[in-house]
């Protein structure tokens, strides 16, 4: 399982520079790194839909705030959100909603409760390491690198171009090896079917309720 120190230590080998003995080392590239270090993670957790990161919830409407006009209801955003995955009107996401408002800390929509999914930074869920895949820590890694190599001086402008590259192929193979782990999605089916399948249409008729 990857550590702070590792993912420290992950970052200065491509660096090209010494690892760390400890987290509490009095040198440059540590006050560096720990400068980067929240900021890096909640940049990666932002680019992309990861499976060891997505959290359901259910929320109510905020009372401290009603929307002034028409049928509609104002839902406090999570203080672990980073990105929306899903909106639906139940706990399956069977069909899920298109037509809300994204204002600000709220999401304003006409139904009531809200159904969310979204990848969390809570240390259950994006946060927590034991849950990453072995690309996504590759892509902290090299994300990490990226944000403290211009402030040393063992690079030349040609590996920092590299590395630049390098990143984005990181990333990008941790979105596909995260996307070969989902499940097949099948479109939600038209009203008719709907209305005929009545109280019977569940999960299994549309997109599963987790993504």
């Amino acid at each position: 399982m990857p550590s702070q120190l590792s993912l420290y230590n992950g970052a200065l080998a491509l660096c090209k520079n010494r690892y760390l003995e400890s987290l509490t080392e009095d040198v440059e590239e540590r006050y560096l790194l720990d400068l980067e270090y929240d900021k890096a993670l909640r940049y990666c957790l932002e680019q992309g839909l990861w499976n060891f990161a997505l959290r359901a919830t259910l929320l109510e409407p905020d009372d401290t705030n009603e929307p002034e006009w028409g049928d509609l209801y104002a839902f406090l955003k999570p203080d672990d959100f980073v990105r929306l995955n899903a909106i639906a009107g139940d706990q399956y996401f069977s069909v899920t909603l298109s037509e809300f408002v994204d204002e600000g800390p709220y999401w304003i929509a006409s139904i009531n409760p809200l159904y969310v999914s979204y990848v969390s930074d809570d240390p259950q869920y994006g946060l927590n390491m034991g849950r990453w895949p072995a690309t996504f820590e590759r892509f902290v890694e090299y994300e990490l690198a990226h944000r403290i190599a211009p402030h040393l001086t063992a690079l030349t402008d040609a590996d920092l171009k590299r590395m630049g590259d390098d990143r984005v192929v990181a990333m990008r193979d941790a979105r596909s090896k995260d996307a070969l782990n989902q499940p097949s999605m099948f479109p939600p089916p038209g009203r008719l079917v709907r209305a005929r399948q009545g109280s019977r249409y569940s999960a299994q008729d549309g997109r599963p309720w987790w993504r």
